[in-house]
């Protein structure tokens, strides 16, 4: 009777070790969203045809993140509706690059997380009230996503913004990446102005 006590404890310990429930990241300060990213598996959702440019420009911030957080980052290409479908359901992402009415459908519908925005500790240092930070196709993000420049040293492109789903998979990795991103843009563009 024992061993089978025993058994059955050691067995609830271990699976619980293996799938840790996801804690709400708009409730948490930044040091536990560091250490909830740890060992997550991030997946970014972006149109099929922008999945290139957007792998190297997260490149040297998912290098960080696997070194400092041992995380790992994915990019996933996908259609329009396969996105949509993907948020309104189980979403397997933990970042999805959106724009104009779809951010706001989202919002409305409740597929997207936030508002996120000002949780970074870099949003102290970028202007988070301005136009192109805050607005995408004219529409409001309401801070339920943050723009990235698609080249890193030019920021006369289109942003991307992208969102954190509700549903979604390593939400705290995925601040942590974007966090690292927009720190990038940052420091480059203090040394474009120099």
């Amino acid at each position: 009777m024992k061993k089978l006590l025993f058994f059955i404890v050691l067995s609830c310990v271990f699976s619980s070790c293996n799938k840790r429930k996801q804690r709400d990241v708009r409730k948490l300060n930044w040091f536990e969203i560091s250490t909830d990213a740890r060992g997550q598996s991030i997946q970014v959702l972006v149109p099929e045809e922008e999945k290139a440019a957007w792998q190297a420009r997260f490149l040297k911030a998912a290098e960080q993140l696997t070194t400092h957080a041992n995380a790992q980052v994915k990019f996933v290409g996908c259609s329009s509706n396969a996105m949509n479908d993907s948020l309104s359901h189980f979403c397997q992402s933990s970042l999805v690059l959106m724009s104009g009415k779809a951010i706001d459908e989202a919002i409305q519908q409740g597929f997207i997380m936030g508002p996120f925005d000002r949780l970074l500790p870099v949003a102290k240092e970028l202007n988070t009230d301005a136009d192109a930070f805050r607005f995408s196709e004219g529409i409001s993000t309401q801070g339920f996503a943050v723009p990235l420049h698609p080249t890193l040293n030019d920021t006369t492109a289109k942003p991307g913004f992208f969102a954190v789903p509700m549903k979604g998979q390593a939400q705290a990795a995925a601040l942590l990446l974007l966090e690292s991103l927009l720190e990038e843009e940052l420091a480059a563009d203090s040394s474009m102005h120099k």
